[in-house]
């Protein structure tokens, strides 16, 4: 998405509700988030090899022609005449440069780099690849003695309003639109430590759409053979050449985003997390993004060089559904963040393993044995009074008993859960409990293998 994003016109736009000024830019910012060794580079890499290809070949396009250039003004000015009267029709044939180099991708550069290439090639737009995001984070005003404005220029880079910028030696940069998108990987502890208190004023990392990608043991495939995604490289060229243009929602489209985007005001003023209020509001820019994007990627699929200007109901179903999965991997890096920091009322424990119910759904004792490593060794029936007590706490509701005790999040499950009060449900809880703890005693401490298997 942020590559495909990366190749589009600086002009292109979904006007969501232009009577209010809401019109997103096609812009992404996206992470990869995952522990060292979990291969995220390859993935990158299969992303970013169609854009290679195209560097590549622009690379050489532009020393073809400069070559050309160089020998046509040397022998131009050869011929550079002696009387006034032929020196105007001279001048007139005086060879024209070749086109700029254009940039599809940087990886090391400055802010003032950046802002150059935004410049230098107004009307294309580029993508910054980051293989460790942690390098961008920790740039920041690397070069000033930690001043300057590189956090804010990358922040408000999102929006893609423009740049109006006055450099040393006199040098100007002044665009209406302007658009770079950004991917890159993080390891996930170490995006948690710069997010902090996970409380985001500014706004920063919930610009970045998140994918988290989970522990899991890679075999190698049988037999040996080339993998690649060479439609992408095509892909990209196409999107490249698309005209600037505005596009909006068709009817059914736009009462569809309408309804969305009134559930996440719903969710963003309700939750306690400021954090998370960042990351909603943010997701209801970026769902019009993602259904532009989709809808462009669909129209070129189809051969349709000039692409509808209306986005189709079923691309906001897509873009709904992806935002969603995106705002579950921000609960997840906050929640599991939090935990680790002992930070929020319920404590490390409790925080983790909510991190898990949120996770995946539904927990059981050997649920959380198997995910969450350093309770691995506790006893079975430790594990199920701590779902015990987050259900009383209102984050889920319970299912099935003894061994077989489970607890479920569902969509009835409020975000801002508090302890119940009905005498009845708090007696109900304590004589679960009570009974557990007999059953511990007649049972074997053996782990809950009943949901080991991955699905």
């Amino acid at each position: 998405l942020a590559a495909v994003a990366s190749c589009l016109h600086p002009q292109t736009r979904i006007a969501v509700k232009k009577s209010i000024g809401f019109v997103e830019p096609a812009i992404i910012y996206g992470g990869l988030v995952t522990e060292s060794g979990q291969r995220k580079s390859p993935i990158l890499n299969v992303v970013l090899d169609g854009l290679k290809e195209l560097q590549a070949e622009e690379e050489e396009r532009f020393c073809t022609e400069w070559r050309e250039y160089q020998k046509e003004l040397q022998e131009w000015e050869q011929q550079k005449p002696n009387n006034k009267e032929d020196k105007a029709a001279w001048l007139d044939a005086k060879p024209v440069e070749p086109k700029p180099l254009q940039e599809f991708y940087v990886d090391k550069a400055t802010i003032e780099a950046i802002d150059q290439i935004k410049g230098q090639q107004p009307d294309t737009s580029f993508l910054l690849i980051k293989d460790e995001l942690s390098g961008l984070f920790s740039s920041y005003g690397a070069y000033k003695n930690g001043r300057g404005e590189d956090k804010q220029s990358i922040l408000s880079g999102w929006n893609g309003r423009g740049v109006k910028k006055n450099l040393k030696g006199g040098e100007r940069i002044s665009l209406i639109h302007d658009a770079m998108s950004i991917m890159g990987a993080i390891q996930q502890a170490m995006l948690q430590s710069y997010m902090g208190n996970f409380e985001d004023n500014l706004g920063e990392w919930s610009r970045f759409l998140w994918a988290l990608i989970p522990l899991k043991a890679m075999r190698l495939p049988e037999g040996d053979t080339t993998f690649q995604l060479a439609f992408l490289k095509d892909l990209y060229q196409s999107a490249r050449q698309l005209k600037p243009a505005e596009y909006k929602f068709a009817s059914d489209a736009q009462a569809l985003y309408d309804d969305y985007h009134w559930k996440l005001e719903q969710r963003r003023v309700s939750h306690p997390q400021q954090g998370m209020r960042a990351a909603i509001s943010k997701m209801e820019g970026y769902t019009a993004r993602l259904a532009l994007i989709l809808h462009l990627i669909w129209e070129l699929e189809a051969a349709h060089t000039e692409p509808s200007p209306n986005i189709p109901h079923e691309r906001v179903q897509a873009a709904i559904a992806l935002s969603e999965f995106y705002l579950s991997q921000v609960t997840l890096i906050h929640s599991e963040g939090a935990a680790a920091q002992g930070l929020g009322g319920l404590g490390k424990r409790l925080s983790a393993i909510l991190g898990k119910l949120k996770q995946f759904g539904e927990l059981t004792a050997g649920k959380i044995q198997s995910t969450i490593s350093w309770l691995r060794k506790e006893r079975p029936g430790k594990l199920r009074d701590d779902l015990i007590e987050l259900a009383q706490l209102g984050y889920g509701r319970l299912v099935g008993k003894g061994n077989r005790l489970k607890l479920v999040w569902d969509d009835t499950t409020t975000e801002t859960p508090a302890r119940t009060t009905d005498q009845t449900t708090d007696i109900s809880v304590e004589a679960e409990m009570v009974a557990l703890r007999e059953i511990e005693v007649l049972t074997p401490d053996t782990p809950d293998t009943t949901d080991s298997t991955d699905i």
